[in-house]
């Protein structure tokens, strides 16, 4: 993964605190993503396991609802 740019937004965080936390939203982002492409690639014709390809797509949105919050 690449290093996060530096923050437009400013609040009154220490730089040491405030690294992690990025760190972590880019995770669940990149993590979010990962089942996306998933979902899609389980839901395939040539694939053909629209189960699971649920279950990703559940879990993705159980991890954007978590985000949003």
């Amino acid at each position: 993964m690449t290093t996060a740019s530096p923050s437009q937004v400013r609040q009154n965080h220490h730089q040491d605190s405030e690294a992690p936390i990025n760190r972590q939203i880019n995770l669940e982002l990149y993590a979010s993503y990962v089942y996306l492409s998933m979902s899609y690639y389980f839901d395939h014709g040539d694939v053909a396991l629209k189960n699971l390809a649920n279950i990703f797509f559940t879990s993705l949105m159980r991890r954007g609802n978590m985000l949003s919050n």
